[in-house]
């Protein structure tokens, strides 16, 4: 409405048919995955021709009229420097390149010298507090990207640390929204599973061994031979609870349902077997595991404080564990409920019942082995 009528149309072409295409272009870009990596000099590009463009108005806009896009010249620069998002480098360069071409234009339409030096020392001024806004942000934008990088190797390094105590589903289960992790020790994280098998595990012959060697080689003994044993849940898909001294448990079938975790943890029991025999002190006869299986129901869940731990409790453990102890160095003893989900693919000896306090006599299986090959 305000530019005489005279350079309308030539205002009109550079506003509609380069300014606001540019923008329309750039718009479009941002949804094509090379525009991440060309960014900065695409939004350079785009920006420049803007100002390119606003300073070509104040050429063609006879005085007073090209005053009025004085304005929009500082109005860009300040874009360019903030909400931009460019680098301090790339919005210097831009910036600079536009104020470069408004002199150009200024002292080819011969502006008065007050005009000119007046249009300077805004826009010279707009730069400075442009580029220093620009360096602040991408400092503070730096300093930002390396703390959210030390938080996240941080978050790693607890969720690793977690996933060594307790199930990835309940390591899940602590996460925030956001994938924080944050333990609230005032929620209770409990669960009753009505179908999983336990496996108590006991080195028979421990007592001996910690008499024959140093207290350090025990600890790098036992160290070994659990990390050989947790190797082998990882690869059965089994879930381990804790170990007690030279005692070690398993359970399979939680916290993730599993319908063949009878199995999972009788091939568990099996390959420990065989494991344990490659150890010297096996081969000289005097170490030997005593493993004991039950199938039933439990309830689990996180308990402590400080040094929280994922726990089982109910008569299934109780059994599993009566079930370790009544076993034979060397062998695998399962209760009844283990025995009918195992008969059809494992070879099991009758040993006998037994008496379990709080369930009384129960029928009881030596594990001998797989029927068929695996």
């Amino acid at each position: 409405w305000i530019v005489p009528s005279l350079v309308l149309p030539r205002v009109w072409f550079i506003r509609y048919a380069v300014l606001f295409p540019s923008a329309v272009t750039l718009f479009c870009l941002t949804y094509l995955q090379l525009f991440k990596r060309f960014m900065q000099e695409i939004t350079c590009f785009v920006l420049l021709i803007g100002g390119l463009g606003i300073t070509l108005m104040t050429a063609i806009a006879p005085a007073p009229a090209n005053y009025l896009y004085y304005g929009g010249l500082m109005l860009i620069i300040m874009f360019i420097h903030t909400f931009s998002r460019l680098r301090f480098v790339y919005a210097t360069i831009t910036s600079l390149t536009i104020v470069i071409a408004y002199e150009v234009v200024a002292i080819s339409n011969n502006t008065p010298l007050s005009l000119f030096v007046s249009n300077n020392f805004f826009f010279l001024s707009a730069n400075l507090i442009g580029m220093f806004s620009s360096y602040m942000i991408e400092y503070y934008n730096r300093k930002e990207f390396i703390q959210r990088q030390l938080l996240e190797t941080e978050q790693a390094k607890t969720e690793e640390l977690l996933l060594n105590i307790l199930p990835k589903g309940i390591v899940e289960r602590l996460k925030q929204p956001y994938g924080d992790i944050k333990i609230e020790f005032s929620q209770v994280i409990v669960d009753k599973f009505e179908d999983v098998s336990i496996l108590f595990a006991d080195i028979v012959g421990f007592t001996d061994l910690s008499s024959r060697i140093s207290p350090e080689a025990l600890v790098v003994f036992l160290g070994e031979l659990f990390s050989v044993f947790d190797n082998l849940a990882e690869k059965h898909r089994l879930e381990k609870i804790k170990t007690i001294g030279d005692a070690y448990m398993v359970v399979g079938g939680l916290p993730d349902p599993n319908p063949h975790h009878a199995e999972a943890v009788a091939e568990l029991a099996l390959d420990m077997e065989e494991e344990i025999g490659k150890f010297e002190a096996a081969k000289e006869g005097w170490l030997r595991l005593r493993i004991g299986i039950h199938t039933g129901s439990v309830v689990a869940g996180v308990i402590g404080r400080k040094k929280f731990s994922y726990d089982l409790w109910g008569n299934a453990v109780n059994i599993a564990s009566r079930m370790e102890r009544n076993s034979v160095a060397g062998n695998i003893l399962v209760s009844e409920e283990t025995y009918q989900r195992l008969r059809n693919n494992y070879s099991l000896i009758e040993r006998g019942r037994i008496r379990v306090k709080g369930k009384g006599p129960i029928n009881t299986y030596f594990l001998a082995g797989r029927k068929f090959e695996k």
